[in-house]
């Protein structure tokens, strides 16, 4: 497997962890004839093991091990 392989798939599931930890809130309220809406995101702090399996991941493919 190629390097850039090995980086576009680290990206990807960087990308992956960020989303899957995002947390959207969306508030739609309607008062005297008026809408306004409330949007909200929040990202919860990645778990320090995730973050050594994902490097471990992309470590053993760019090393074959």
């Amino acid at each position: 497997m190629s390097v850039e392989m090995a980086v576009a798939g680290a990206v990807v599931l960087g990308a992956l962890i960020t989303w899957l930890q995002t947390k959207i809130k969306l508030r739609v309220t309607r008062a005297d004839g008026k809408t306004s809406f409330d949007f909200e995101l929040q990202k919860d702090q990645t778990d320090n093991s995730v973050i050594k399996d994902v490097t471990n991941s992309v470590k053993s493919l760019l090393i074959g091990g």
